[in-house]
């Protein structure tokens, strides 16, 4: 993922070289991106994704030798959600729509489309994309603020399940969220829900009150002498909600 302004790596596979070649132009002429390969071949594709790691991979239901939703899952495989996919395909039902929900596609676009509709749909998802990445980043500063050690699992459990959680509006953490973070990072639930208990314990035990005050409010610090895995992290969004007011 590209961090400030260092640019968003984009790796071109739609199946009709014209398209390519026009969509690399146009974001050639943009400064937030930088074309690392393009190919209308699709074992190509995954050759070159695995070279260069693109942030974004605009992939095509059609590419010959290996499709778009192969390697969208290989991808997703590899990747998981770190990678940004923008899947173009001729074909649109309910089939084309539960494979892209079950493999966590970005954005579907359907053929045939212009150039320009193409990078305007490339735009829209680098501002995604760095808006979800200055968030992750934020967390992540915060969760050092308070005490939680970057290295431990405890740690990067919990910033999965608060990106999540602020992502997927409503979900239950028990019933949704851990069970996605335990896919994406290849554990198990009961072990993403263990390792955050221990970790926020910590930090409740041994955070300066004050840092704490910050984050959580002085009424819940001082009556308060634990707090749950779910209550922490809605804290933290809610907080964090207040701040991107003030900006």
């Amino acid at each position: 993922m590209a961090q400030g302004n260092e640019k968003i790596r984009i790796l071109l596979a739609p199946a009709e070289p014209d398209l390519s070649r026009r969509v690399e132009q146009l974001l050639q002429k943009d400064g937030r991106f930088t074309v690392v390969g393009s190919t209308t071949n699709g074992e190509q594709a995954w050759q070159m994704f695995q070279q260069y790691q693109p942030a974004l991979t605009v992939l095509d239901s059609e590419l010959p030798y290996l499709d778009g939703l192969v390697l969208s899952a290989r991808i997703r495989a590899e990747k998981g959600r770190e990678a940004g996919i923008l899947l173009i395909s001729s074909f649109m039902g309910a089939q084309i729509f539960g494979e892209c929900e079950l493999l966590k596609i970005d954005a579907l676009m359907r053929k045939p489309l212009r150039p320009a509709a193409l990078y305007e749909r490339i735009c829209l998802l680098e501002k995604c994309m760095r808006q979800e990445d200055a968030f992750r980043q934020r967390v992540a500063q915060i969760l050092r603020e308070i005490g939680m050690a970057e290295g431990t699992k405890g740690y990067q459990y919990t910033l999965w399940v608060i990106c999540y959680y602020r992502k997927v509006r409503g979900a239950g953490i028990t019933k949704e969220i851990y069970p996605i973070v335990a896919k994406e990072l290849n554990t198990e639930q009961h072990k993403v829900e263990r390792n955050m208990r221990y970790a926020i314990s910590r930090v409740w035990e041994q955070c300066d009150p004050k840092i704490l005050e910050k984050y959580f409010g002085p009424e819940r610090v001082k009556q308060c002498k634990s707090i749950g895995n779910r209550a922490f992290c809605a804290a933290l969004i809610n907080y964090l909600k207040q701040e991107e007011k003030l900006w």
